[in-house]
């Protein structure tokens, strides 16, 4: 069943309510290396957990009737299981949901503060031949995504953020922000003056290392504001964006970019710093949609 698009829903302050997280799982390592992300989130904001496990109507061909639903329901409940034995108390319930996965978890998620989805695929140097799931959801997702990898580890290294340098990166920035100050690890901006992030060589000029360092001054200015006690470390390099973050990511706790919603003709040309990072980085990977 295809659901209508809507608009997405502001995120309220976590520290007004606790912070309502969907995590997509199938039951796989990715999604207990998610859940097991979620139970260290937890140590540091009350959490409002709902589980979902989605049913293609392709997962019906060749199955016994009901299988796949009683599949996907233990799925979500051993994901339930785990976070509330790594995390107790944690308010946490869990569904199952018939449809297309990303067009149905996205619907989903409408009113969520964060979606989180676990992936199997490696770290690689380019980008795969096709997006994954993990990857397609996160470019359509309408609330910030975190996407885990099955391999994850905790780190105690720095929130890593990318910054445009135009300003339509300031709720990735925001959310970045605030993801350092509850870990209590630096914030690093990074900034890749030779190429706006998100754009190909063709659509932009070179604004030149003065333009850029102001623009990333600028930023960090902003974010000071109201947090005298974040330590913010401004990146400025001469580079491509994706080739900046890999540096900066090297045992980061979380790496944040924003997604402006790239149409297919850029996706098909992989011109999104979010899907490389996505793609290409170890470290957990929020990808923050801009403007609604």
């Amino acid at each position: 069943m295809e659901h209508a698009d809507t608009e997405r829903v502001p995120v309220a302050s976590a520290a007004t309510h606790p912070e309502h997280v969907m995590l997509a799982t199938d039951g796989g390592p990715a999604g207990i290396a998610a859940a097991r992300w979620l139970a260290e989130r937890r140590s540091r904001r009350p959490l409002d957990v709902e589980i979902v496990a989605v049913v293609e109507p392709g997962d019906q061909l060749g199955a016994e009737p009901g299988e796949p639903e009683r599949a996907a329901g233990r799925a979500a409940d051993e994901a339930r299981a785990l976070l509330e034995r790594l995390a107790p108390g944690i308010a946490v319930g869990s569904t199952v949901l018939a449809g297309e996965p990303v067009r149905t978890l996205r619907h989903a998620a409408r009113a969520a503060d964060l979606l989180v989805v676990g992936t199997d695929r490696t770290a690689r140097r380019g980008l795969h031949v096709s997006p994954s799931f993990a990857t397609r959801l996160a470019a359509d997702a309408l609330c910030p995504t975190v996407v885990v990898r099955s391999a994850w580890e905790s780190s105690g290294g720095p929130v890593v953020v990318g910054i445009a340098g135009d300003g339509s990166e300031d709720e990735a920035l925001a959310f970045a922000a605030r993801e350092a100050e509850e870990l209590g690890r630096d914030l690093v901006l990074v900034h890749a003056w030779r190429l706006a992030a998100g754009a190909a060589p063709s659509d932009v000029g070179d604004p030149g290392p003065r333009a850029a360092n102001e623009a990333l001054r600028a930023a960090a200015a902003r974010l000071r504001i109201g947090r005298p006690d974040l330590r913010i470390v401004p990146v400025l390099t001469a580079t491509r964006p994706i080739r900046a973050l890999e540096r900066a990511a090297l045992g980061a706790a979380l790496v944040v970019v924003g997604s402006r919603g790239l149409d297919a003709l850029d996706r098909m040309l992989s011109r999104s710093v979010s899907r490389a990072a996505l793609e290409r980085l170890a470290c957990p990977v929020a990808v923050v949609p801009q403007g609604g």
